[in-house]
């Protein structure tokens, strides 16, 4: 989260109400979902309240009371108005990027199952084959030149983790946030 802090916070000199980017693509999970799980029948997801109790829209699907992380970075970005949700996107606003955040998603199909329906990362970007690999090449071959990927957070410290795993007089669970650390250890090259 930290990386993503000074992200954020070293995009504000650049914004000046100008689009500095001419698409922004979402993959991820509950942090960026906003509304893509509307539609399914899962329990994965948070149109009802009291989650957006403090947006304009209101409830809308975001695991929030307010805008989530994908949200406030469009804004540094540029653009007038949110990314729409893969679920709901159409018409010539595809062009400008859709948000293919799921809450339960993950790398692996199988991973959030025990949730029912959700849109799989890997499976929602497959028609526009944003995923065929995590090589930079393949995405310059495609047309991107500034890709930002954030690594995993650490899923130990979930509320859910804690309850299912226990923690043996840590903060969190160990062995799950090893597991993302060497994760995120090897996605940086």
């Amino acid at each position: 989260m930290i990386s993503t802090t000074l992200l954020l916070l070293n995009l504000g000199p650049f914004v000046h109400g100008e689009l500095h980017v001419p698409c922004y693509f979402i993959l991820g999970d509950a942090l960026v979902d906003n509304g893509n799980n509307n539609g399914l029948l899962t329990h994965a997801k948070s149109n009802f309240p009291p989650y957006g109790i403090d947006f304009s829209d209101g409830q809308t699907g975001r695991f929030t009371n307010g805008r989530n992380m994908a949200d406030i970075i469009a804004e540094l970005l540029g653009f007038d108005s949110y990314i729409q949700p893969f679920a709901t996107a159409n018409g010539s606003d595809i062009l400008k990027g859709v948000n293919y955040g799921s809450s339960a998603a993950g790398i692996l199909d199988e991973t959030g199952e025990q949730l029912s329906p959700h849109w799989p990362i890997v499976a929602a970007a497959k028609g526009q084959y944003l995923i065929s690999t995590l090589d930079a090449e393949i995405l310059y071959e495609l047309g991107a030149r500034t890709v930002a990927i954030f690594g995993l957070s650490l899923m130990g410290c979930t509320t859910a983790k804690l309850a299912k795993n226990g923690t043996s007089g840590s903060a969190s669970v160990d062995t799950i946030n090893n597991g993302v650390q060497l994760f995120n250890d090897k996605l940086k090259p």
